[in-house]
């Protein structure tokens, strides 16, 4: 999967696109793949060094929508939202193709607003699969 990285801090131009294994969920955690991540300011201070405890190499990214692929029954294939957590600082974050979510992290997302499309640029360019088929 496609991630980006950052094997040391200090810098935002230390962040790079890499090419990764999945993250192999473990007991009690989901897999998602994400569909979408904001970029909060603890993601840029992390990636900047001013969160003592980071651990590096890291894919960064605290907050994340996507769908369930991994994890108990009920929740394969759900649409998710999740944020917080050691998440992006001692694990990997959502700033990736897919994030392993411990179950404090994982909500359903509102069944009201997975029917509810804005046009975002994707879909205006006539790329309505979204920003993961755009080039990194």
């Amino acid at each position: 999967m496609r991630a980006l990285r950052f094997a040391r801090t200090g810098s935002l131009e230390n962040l790079g696109m890499e090419t990764m294994d999945r993250p192999v969920p473990q007991a009690g955690e989901v897999l998602v793949r994400v569909q979408a991540a904001a970029i909060n300011p603890s993601d840029v201070k992390n990636v900047l060094g001013k969160m003592g405890m980071t651990t590096v190499p890291r894919t960064p990214g605290r907050d994340f929508a996507g769908v369930v692929e991994q994890g108990p029954p009920e929740w394969i294939g759900r649409p998710v939202f999740g944020t917080g957590g050691d998440l992006g600082f001692r694990r990997d974050g959502s700033h990736a193709e897919s994030t392993s979510a411990l179950p404090p992290l994982r909500s359903e997302f509102p069944s009201r607003l997975i029917k509810e499309c804005f046009p975002c640029r994707h879909c205006r360019d006539g790329n309505s699969s979204g920003p993961r088929d755009s080039p990194p």
